[in-house]
């Protein structure tokens, strides 16, 4: 999915990729609060669309593990791993 940005954010935890305290493997694309309008989806993608407002949050969840059924998405056992790899790649309109 493109987004073109219409805000975002920069916060601590961004301030530990510069300065080396998180590590993550590199290129990353740091910044993870953001918002903006869909500009273009790929193949597969059938929960957005084009034009769509969405927000950008480093706390993705599947809406589906342990976790999340109990009302507890903050702790998503299918993106605590991709979270800290820096490779997210879902997108779930709230």
């Amino acid at each position: 999915m493109l987004v073109k940005i219409a805000a975002a954010g920069v916060c601590h935890s961004d301030y530990h990729l510069v300065s080396g305290a998180t590590k993550h493997p590199m290129p990353v694309v740091a910044g993870h609060e953001g918002a903006g309008i869909v500009q273009a989806v790929g193949p597969g993608v059938t929960d957005i669309r084009v034009g769509d407002h969405v927000i950008l949050n480093w706390t993705p969840d599947c809406g589906k593990c342990f976790y999340c059924l109990r009302g507890k998405p903050n702790l998503c056992e299918a993106y605590i791993g991709p979270i800290w790899a820096g490779t997210i790649s879902m997108a779930r309109r709230g």
